[in-house]
């Protein structure tokens, strides 16, 4: 039958929509909500535990850069990563003679530029005893057990009667009771002074096992029973600040706490001496006067050339040590900073630079 222009057509006979059920679809539909929940719940927990998967634009909440430019940054990152070390031969005969030229004691020296890996030693793997040089390890310690949110910076802490038998700068300004001080401020003293007491109280906070998980990740030698001294070499503690400098433990703002704090130390008498003061140098001592040990190592942030120097010693006395790791260094700086040696002058302590022509 032909329907007419103003004729209906008879729906009395369609299934109306509501009413089709397909086989399974109830299966379907829970499936789909349990694909949705499982999702939500995958995704907040990257979110609030700050996981690997979400990159740097997504956290701080800002746009992913064009394709192009996000393989740049991969490919420059990957290439920071596979800096490979090779040595550069033997350091200058006029910066060695800084360190073996009418001078008491016995002194070893790791240098490492850490934009290409290039590296000089002069006995740098001999091994010292490490005194205060592993402070630096106690903190990155901390800070990493911090970043797995099983320790507050924010906790108080009393120095107890034993801890306060150990020497600390802090401790000598103190009179009457003592308050409690975060894991922060005791960090702050530990690095910046060199506090003892400090150090003494944050190790407590630290298992064995987190030691040695420390110890390892950054190619250090491993951690000692109590009664034995550690020991290291310069090159071995090159690891720890080659490490920190490309943030390859600990997260890279962890890393800049630990750099600051090195920065701000207050042992300017060595290394420091010989690098121009706009110059930054993020660096840890060691020494014992008993022994004839001391030790400085760290980074120089000089901007085209940042690089690692260590520079550890024994039977010296620390005039004799602040002498020769202030020339030293200067040699090293100008030598990093010109890319050729300088000609150290030993009657009057002066330097000078060859002629570029």
């Amino acid at each position: 039958m032909k329907l007419k222009p103003t004729d209906k057509p008879n729906t009395s006979d369609r299934f109306p929509v509501d009413s089709v059920r397909l086989p399974g679809s109830k299966v379907v539909r829970l499936s789909l909500m349990a694909v949705l929940f499982f999702g939500l719940l995958l995704f907040s927990w990257m979110v609030f535990r700050k996981g690997p998967f979400l990159n740097d634009s997504v956290k701080s909440g800002k746009q992913p850069p064009p394709v192009k430019v996000a393989w740049k940054n991969i490919d420059e990152r990957l290439s920071d990563r596979k800096i490979t070390r090779r040595s550069g031969g033997m350091l200058p005969p006029s910066i060695v003679s800084t360190v073996t030229s009418n001078v008491h004691g016995h002194f070893s020296v790791y240098i490492e530029d850490l934009k290409t890996g290039m590296w000089w030693g002069l006995d740098e793997k001999e091994s010292y005893n490490a005194w205060s040089l592993l402070k630096v390890s106690t903190l990155v310690a901390l800070l990493k057990k911090a970043e797995r949110e099983q320790i507050s910076l924010d906790e108080g802490i009393v120095l107890t009667p034993e801890e306060l038998k150990y020497e600390s700068p802090y401790i000598e300004k103190v009179t009457g009771s003592f308050k409690p001080m975060s894991i922060k401020e005791l960090a702050e003293r530990m690095i910046e002074g060199s506090d003892d007491a400090a150090a003494m109280a944050l190790c407590k906070k630290l298992s064995f096992d987190e030691f040695q998980e420390c110890f390892r990740a950054m190619a250090m030698p491993l951690a000692t029973p109590p009664n034995i001294l550690p020991r290291v070499s310069p090159e071995q503690y090159a690891n720890l600040l080659r490490s920190l400098y490309r943030a390859d433990y600990l997260d890279k703002t962890s890393c800049d706490v630990a750099l600051s704090l090195m920065s701000s130390t207050v042992f300017s008498d060595q290394l420091r001496a010989g690098i121009p003061g706009e110059i930054q140098f993020a660096h840890k001592v060691g020494f014992n006067a008993g022994t004839g040990d001391s030790h400085d190592c760290g980074i120089v942030f000089l901007s085209n050339r940042p690089y690692v120097i260590c520079v550890m010693s024994t039977g010296t006395t620390k005039e004799e040590a602040d002498r020769v790791m202030s020339s030293l260094s200067r040699a090293v700086y100008e030598f990093m900073d010109h890319g050729m040696p300088v000609v150290f002058n030993p009657a009057n302590g002066s330097f000078d630079l060859p002629s570029k022509n």
